[in-house]
């Protein structure tokens, strides 16, 4: 950050760290969007150990449909109970009916740890996204 959005009380939150309480200030309708997200039933085509604690998960979407996504962008997988699990794209920008995702083990979690011990090639799953502006808009020259 410059010195003047330092002075404004500007951060990072990707790499921020709170100390004590803070209050965030959002811009009006910075939350909403101009459509609802679409939701794509995916199948699990790959289940890859990348180390002991990661593991690729392939998601096919089907012959008929296709999930546009920027680099910077993530998924949701939607629970059963309607919960939501976030994870960011692994691959650069796409137009794509396959994609896929690397899922570390979070110790006790609900969905993490169904993906390392009980998932199965040929599961189930919805997905729901697009998601994240955090993309990149043009190239320096």
């Amino acid at each position: 950050l410059s010195d003047e959005a330092r002075a404004r009380g500007e951060v990072l939150m990707c790499c921020a760290c709170a100390l004590s309480d803070v209050e965030l200030e959002v811009a009006a309708g910075a939350a909403l969007r101009d459509a609802p997200l679409p939701v794509f039933d995916a199948s699990v085509t790959r289940l890859e150990p990348l180390a002991h604690d990661v593991m690729l998960l392939q998601l096919d979407l089907g012959s008929d449909a296709v999930m546009d996504y920027e680099a910077g962008q993530y998924v949701n997988i939607l629970l059963p109970d309607g919960a939501r699990r976030s994870y960011s794209f692994t691959e650069r920008s796409a137009t794509a009916q396959r994609i896929e995702l690397q899922i570390r083990l979070m110790p006790g979690g609900r969905f993490t740890t169904q993906v390392f011990t009980t998932m199965k090639v040929g599961d189930r799953l919805k997905l729901e996204g697009p998601l994240g502006e955090f993309v990149q808009i043009g190239r320096a020259s």
